[in-house]
């Protein structure tokens, strides 16, 4: 992420699908200031997922 982070620029909020994830990049998050949203659904995710089986 800190990658992403160098080479895109801070990003306003992550979504993640749930408490566990949120706890692993609270502190980043916390010293960074970028959002942290818990939801079900991860479209890009998703999409991503979905074009890797179709390439496969």
């Amino acid at each position: 992420m800190i990658d992403m982070f160098l080479n895109k620029g801070l990003l306003s909020e992550i979504h993640v699908r749930d408490e566990r994830m949120a706890a692993i990049l609270g502190d980043l998050c916390k010293k960074t200031g970028v959002k942290i949203r818990i939801t079900n659904v991860l479209p890009d995710v998703y999409f991503f997922i979905n074009e890797m089986d179709k390439n496969m």
